[in-house]
């Protein structure tokens, strides 16, 4: 993972937390190392060499304008692999074009920057009233696979021209740093499944989606939560999953 800076060391911490308890054997951290400490602290799993890994995450919480010279040069390293890559937030702008197994997941804020960036004029408004119609845009744009986060969840799948819509999501996924957490569920399962086909890696991302959402009903039971309250409820959901006791709560795809 890339990921964190210092105005938001939380977004990397809630990654790592996403990505080990859905599954993820070892997350090695190439990101920020001014933020080393704070995650020994608190992830003492996490490796803090280079080396083999199965896929990358990269951009949460993470400022690409601001970024040393060292780290930008690990990211493009990352991004040039034949792994596949999670890009979230800011790490957006560094999507390559019809890049093998490629995913983007931004918000509809984030979408709208980055449509506007490639001279569409496109307003968040205007994405919450025509999400597909635009999530197709973007797609067709960068020739990838996009997740859009929102209550409603869409994902576009480039190389099938089809969109997943998952709907009914609990409401109390609208906390901070949540789709941190989301981000690092999709790069934790998406290195144990290993997809080599875009439509694998675009039901993965659909999986992540009602596992998170799933953890967010059972930390809640009916009251608030933070976003580490989903990760933390993540083990027991996934062991629903494979159990065959799961999508029981009122959310639908």
């Amino acid at each position: 993972v890339s990921i964190g800076s210092a105005n938001f060391p939380g977004a990397a911490l809630l990654n790592i937390e996403g990505a080990l308890r859905s599954g993820a054997g070892m997350v090695r951290y190439l990101g920020d190392a001014g933020l080393i400490k704070e995650i020994v602290a608190n992830r003492p799993e996490a490796v803090f060499e280079s080396g083999e890994v199965d896929g990358y995450l990269i951009g949460s919480g993470l400022s690409w304008s601001s970024s040393n010279k060292e780290l930008k040069s690990k990211i493009s390293d990352a991004i040039a692999s034949e792994v596949p890559v999670i890009l979230d937030a800011d790490a957006m702008q560094l999507a390559r074009k019809s890049r093998h197994l490629q995913i983007l997941t931004p918000h509809s804020g984030e979408l709208s920057k980055w449509l506007t960036e490639k001279n569409q004029s496109v307003s968040t408004s205007d994405i919450n009233q025509n999400p597909c119609h635009y999530l197709q845009l973007a797609a067709s744009l960068i020739e990838s696979n996009i997740l859009l986060k929102g209550n409603t969840t869409f994902i576009a799948s480039y190389a099938t021209k089809q969109i997943i819509k998952i709907e009914k999501l609990p409401t109390v996924l609208a906390t901070a740093g949540s789709g941190d957490v989301l981000a690092g569920i999709i790069a934790g399962l998406t290195v144990q499944c290993q997809p080599e086909k875009e439509a694998e890696l675009v039901q993965i991302a659909a999986l992540a989606v009602l596992l998170h959402a799933q953890a967010a009903h059972k930390a809640s039971n009916g009251g608030p939560i933070a976003a580490l309250d989903i990760a933390l409820s993540l083990p027991k959901v996934i062991r629903s999953w494979l159990n065959g006791d799961f999508f029981q709560e009122p959310f639908s795809k």
